[in-house]
């Protein structure tokens, strides 16, 4: 047996889910793992004219209106679920020998990456646009610190269809509603990074 402690707050009521929800939260969803949401849909990747007209474009036609459902259509893309784990990174920092970060990793779900990552970049990724949504159900009214870390050259984050300003590195604080809430984020490329990034 092994004890641990673990602090009773918002944090640990909330559920989240990449499928779209039917009434309370049940067997699908899952709680937060160290305050992390690894159940996502995914979507793209979208051609831009570079990364701030990219980051403009609604490619969805309609992107505070969107309850995405798997395989459903996404503009000129479909929904595939992802869950974020260490199976699914292009890159991985190492903490001995553990992935220290796990991200919607777009590198890893849109770039035909080679055999060896190191032979080539990633194909097809400069100047584009992709989608990640989750739902994420908070059992009260609450404040939340959201971050996001990132590595994308634009970004933009709806809450329930709301603007969310993110700076890099620094959380934020959110007012999600009670019941089922949707997040999604777009991130847009510029030129393809090297092939470890």
């Amino acid at each position: 047996m092994e004890w641990s402690r673990r602090i009773q707050g918002s944090t640990t009521e909330i559920r989240y889910q990449a499928d779209k929800p039917a009434g309370d939260p049940g067997a699908g969803s899952l709680p937060l793992e160290y305050f992390t949401l690894k159940e996502w849909l995914v979507a793209g990747p979208y051609a831009a004219d570079g990364p701030a007209a990219g980051i403009e474009r609604d490619f969805l036609e309609g992107e505070g209106r969107v309850e995405p459902v798997r395989d459903a259509k996404a503009g000129d893309s479909t929904w595939k679920a992802l869950r974020a784990g260490i199976e699914t990174q292009s890159r991985h920092y190492h903490n001995e020998g553990t992935c220290g970060d796990l991200n919607v990793d777009f590198v890893h779900v849109f770039g035909r990456l080679p055999e060896s990552v190191a032979e080539t970049k990633p194909e097809a990724l400069d100047d584009k646009v992709a989608y990640a949504h989750t739902y994420f159900y908070s059992p009260a009214e609450t404040r939340l610190l959201l971050r996001i870390n990132y590595t994308a050259a634009a970004i933009k984050v709806l809450l329930n269809g709301r603007p969310v300003t993110i700076r890099q590195g620094q959380s934020v604080l959110i007012a999600p509603e009670k019941g089922w809430n949707r997040l999604l984020v777009k991130a847009a490329s510029g030129q393809a990074t090297a092939p470890e990034g």
